[in-house]
C-alpha cells in the first residue's frame, strides 16, 4: 500500500511541478522510478508527507518534518491504524479532495482529525472519519466546519 501511495503521491509531485505540459510518458516514468526508489529505500513517512505537503522536496532539517512526525504519534496514539496506514490514507484524502476542486494541507487535514477527540480510542478508524471528512468538503463545508461536523457526530455516538 505505502508504494502505491508514494507512487502516486511522486506522479503528482512531478505533474503538478512540471510547467511543460507536454512532457513525454517515458520521461515522467524515469523520472518516477528514480524517485520511488529513493523514497522506498531512505525516506521516513513524516519526511514523504513534509515534501508532499510543499510540493518538493524538502531539507532534511525543515521544521514541518518534525511537526509531520509529531502528528503522526500523537494520530496513531488516537485511532486503530499505525502511522504508515495514517500517512498513506491521508495523502490519499488530499489527492482525492484535489481531483474534486479542493485544495487543503497535509497538515491541516491531519491537524483537523487530531483534534477530534483526545486520549485513546484504538477502536475508532482513521479511514472511516477521514471519508466523512472528504464527504463533507465534497458537499461544500469549509475544513473547519467539516471538522466540527465530526466532532459532533463523535459526540452523538459518545466517544468524546
Amino acid at each position: 500500500m505505502r508504494i502505491k501511495v508514494l507512487t502516486l503521491a511522486s506522479i503528482c509531485l512531478l505533474l503538478c511541478g512540471c510547467k511543460d505540459r507536454s512532457i513525454k510518458s517515458e520521461d515522467v516514468k524515469e523520472q518516477l522510478d528514480s524517485m520511488t526508489m529513493k523514497l522506498k529505500d531512505n525516506e521516513s513517512m513524516e519526511y514523504m508527507l513534509a515534501s508532499i505537503d510543499a510540493g518538493h522536496y524538502l531539507p532534511r532539517d525543515d521544521a514541518s518534518i518534525e511537526k509531520f512526525r509529531i502528528l503522526l504519534r500523537q494520530l496513531d496514539e488516537k485511532f486503530a491504524e499505525d502511522e504508515k496506514q495514517i500517512g498513506d490514507i491521508s495523502v490519499s484524502t488530499k489527492f482525492q479532495l484535489r481531483d474534486a476542486g479542493i485544495q487543503e494541507s497535509l497538515l491541516n487535514i491531519m491537524e483537523g482529525m487530531n483534534e477530534l477527540f483526545s486520549g485513546t480510542q484504538k477502536d475508532i478508524s482513521y479511514a472511516e472519519y477521514a471519508t466523512f471528512y472528504m464527504g463533507l468538503r465534497k458537499k461544500e463545508y469549509s475544513h473547519n466546519n467539516a471538522i466540527k461536523g465530526l466532532k459532533v457526530l463523535i459526540q452523538a455516538k459518545g466517544i468524546y
